[in-house]
């Protein structure tokens, strides 16, 4: 029996299902989205807002590959989850083949750059966390979806209304407007406040005042806090997340109605991306000199991309060629340094090759292509499935013009994955046969969840006692932290930079030259040479020259001149 056929629709068949008992399998990806999303460890680790999130998405990625593998068969029954597990295996080779065929440290391109870490280890727990999640989501199960990203935004929302009242527990070092909630940055707590409102409001479809009402406090919330963030992205992605809810609802309401919404937001979307260009109606409003920063880093990434275009310049290792890649022009404009490009697309091209871009951007498409089979044969407008869709859209603008966020990739993927999983579901009775497990997880997912661990821990533990060098001014235990595995060029730069300022050159000396053996290519490893006057002269003068290869139109190093008694 076809579930789309006569009276009995696709939608009817799951929500016969809903009574059945939840399973826990999908509901611990839920959480563990939501405590990756709030998750700060500020009196353990310096990274407080990425090294945590980082050994969560991992250890939980761990605990669930072995249901992936005991499952294979399962992505066999249907060509969309065959073509899924084939992306993330390509993609998982590719990776591989991009960390040892390029000269970027391994260390950096497994565990990622300190502030980001979006290495490989990363990349591969959001690929399992898209495969676990497109096996064990039910149509039932989107409640739970939705609740678990309505609530943790919430929490790190309100948390950002408090900082920007002053009233945070924490002492944080930001360049910023200070109100970066759990996530570290306005522009991804109002990002991740924009991908959320759609989904909040479905609360309004619940009986009674009082969800009504609550749908409205939400709502109002994450709205303040956008505005708060002062981020131009967090209006954009909720506009996008809005209009595409409202053309779902127009779409099975009236065709026509649908049809004249579209002679309105078409043209809006023109004026909007004209106006971030600085040009036409709403180029006060949307054009920032971020905008023109971003012209920037897409065409640098674009030139690192052409000039590596199988292997890219290695996983989170852009920040290395960021310099070098800008032309004249760019370099005499704002001429930010980034270790992003701002893009995912592009980013993935430039770190990891073209390959690695089209397999990304062919996982893209297959969760669109899903969503558009899925809701063709269930023929009615769903509310919580065009919400979990529209928040999927807020997440794919976010992709193009903004860094990874990795509680935002996370959700991203937990999206993705539930879009193409309820895609299979019912097309035809026995035909995605379902076997549920007897256990929560098997012995084999502890396993690998201590595996994870003492892998994951020295990253952990270099990052804890550099912070407690900082605590505790001990300038052996800096040193000391600098050097650990995994080496990270951002913290030898920190405690460099902290050894000079303390008066002890030699030492800051010492992490310098430690810092340009592990990667010759970090501007920030020569400088702290070039800026330590303890240093031998020839050294200084060639910590220049080194500079200078990395970023060539650099007129203020290339203007340094050193006296012939300069010691």
């Amino acid at each position: 029996m076809v579930f789309n056929q006569g009276k009995t629709t696709l939608l009817k068949y799951y929500m016969s299902m809903a009574k059945q008992k939840i399973d826990l399998k999908f509901l611990s990806v839920v959480l563990l989205g939501a405590v990756t999303t709030l998750v700060l460890t500020p009196w353990i680790n310096v990274d407080a807002l990425v090294v945590p999130k980082v050994i969560i998405v991992f250890c939980g990625a761990m605990v669930f590959l072995p249901l992936v593998v005991l499952n294979g068969k399962y992505f066999f029954q249907h060509w969309r989850l065959k073509m899924l597990f084939f992306l993330a295996i390509w993609m998982v080779i590719q990776m591989l083949f991009v960390i040892f065929l390029n000269s970027a440290p391994i260390e950096q391109q497994v565990f990622g750059k300190t502030s980001r870490g979006l290495g490989f280890l990363m990349e591969v727990s959001i690929l399992i966390f898209i495969l676990f999640t497109s096996r064990y989501i039910r149509f039932q199960h989107l409640h739970y979806l939705i609740n678990g990203l309505v609530i943790s935004t919430i929490i790190t929302s309100v948390y950002s209304i408090l900082q920007r009242f002053g009233l945070d527990l924490f002492t944080w070092y930001s360049r910023t407007n200070g109100i970066i909630g759990t996530l570290g940055n306005p522009n991804f707590q109002s990002a991740l406040a924009a991908i959320a409102i759609v989904p909040a409001t479905t609360y309004l479809r619940h009986k009674g005042l009082k969800p009504k009402v609550l749908a409205l406090i939400l709502c109002s919330v994450l709205a303040y806090t956008i505005y708060i963030c002062q981020s131009t992205q967090g209006y954009i992605l909720v506009s996008i997340s809005i209009v595409v809810n409202l053309l779902i609802y127009l779409w099975y309401q009236s065709k026509q109605t649908f049809i004249g919404s579209l002679f309105i937001i078409i043209p809006v979307t023109i004026y909007s991306i004209l106006g971030m260009f600085n040009i036409g109606l709403f180029s006060n409003f949307l054009h920032k000199e971020s905008v023109t920063s971003r012209g920037e880093f897409f065409r640098t990434a674009i030139a690192g991309a052409n000039d590596n275009p199988i292997f890219g310049v290695g996983l989170d290792s852009f920040g290395d060629v960021s310099q070098f890649y800008k032309n004249v022009n760019d370099s005499a404009g704002i001429n930010e340094f980034t270790d992003s490009a701002h893009n995912y697309f592009l980013q993935y091209a430039v770190t990891g090759g073209y390959p690695l871009a089209i397999l990304y951007l062919l996982l893209t498409l297959l969760t669109l292509g899903s969503f558009f089979v899925l809701q063709k044969r269930i023929g009615e407008f769903s509310f919580k499935l065009s919400a979990i869709f529209s928040a999927w859209m807020g997440f794919q603008a976010q992709s193009l013009i903004s860094p990874g966020s990795i509680p935002i990739i996370l959700w991203g993927s937990i999206f993705s994955g539930s879009i193409i999983g309820l895609s299979v579901l019912g097309i035809q009775e026995g035909e995605i046969q379902i076997k549920s497990l007897n256990s929560l997880f098997k012995p084999s997912s502890y396993f690998l969840l201590f595996f994870g661990l003492l892998l994951i821990y020295p990253y952990f533990n270099a990052d804890r006692l550099q912070l407690k060098s900082l605590i505790t001014r001990d300038a052996f235990l800096a040193v000391k932290s600098s050097k650990m595995y995994p080496e990270a060029v951002l913290r030898y730069s920190q405690i460099g930079v902290k050894l000079l300022e303390s008066g002890l050159p030699d030492q800051a000396l010492e992490v310098g030259r430690a810092a340009v053996k592990f990667n010759p290519n970090a501007v920030s490893a020569w400088a702290l040479i070039l800026a330590n006057k303890s240093a031998p002269l020839e050294e200084r003068k060639n910590a220049q020259k080194e500079i200078l290869r990395l970023d060539p139109f650099n007129d203020e190093i290339r203007r340094i001149e050193f006296p012939s008694n300069d010691q």
